[in-house]
């Protein structure tokens, strides 16, 4: 039982980012990504929505945006500590079971991947 906290305690240790969404109603939706020291080198951050829904603004500006396949995308590079603020408006009212998030880094150190994925 001890083993299985310590790895668990360990893994948790080792997470340097996480997704959040603050808020998703009406036609806007923000999400938050907190970053802890020692910091990944970049993040990839992708959003996911009904192709149905055209998202019609993103800030920070989206380094690509597909409708056609719901899926908008940021690459940060140079990451420092503290909270990146993502902030998107669609063309309709966006249904929360029909929206997530996945943010995606390397940990600073291993080397190892991680993935987290983030729903309203």
């Amino acid at each position: 039982m001890l083993l299985i906290l310590l790895c668990t305690s360990h893994a948790l240790a080792q997470d340097s980012a996480k997704i959040q969404y603050i808020s998703a109603s009406g036609t806007g939706v923000v999400f938050t990504v907190t970053v802890t020291a020692p910091t990944p080198s970049s993040l990839i951050v992708q959003h996911f929505h009904n192709p149905a829904n055209t998202l019609i603004n993103a800030t920070p500006r989206a380094s690509q945006i597909d409708n056609r396949s719901g899926t908008a995308k940021w690459l940060i590079r140079d990451v420092r500590p503290g909270r990146y603020t993502f902030s998107l408006t669609f063309a309709k009212s966006v249904r929360k079971q029909s929206i997530h998030t996945a943010l995606r880094y390397r940990t600073p150190g291993s080397g190892a991947f991680r993935e987290h994925t983030a729903r309203p």
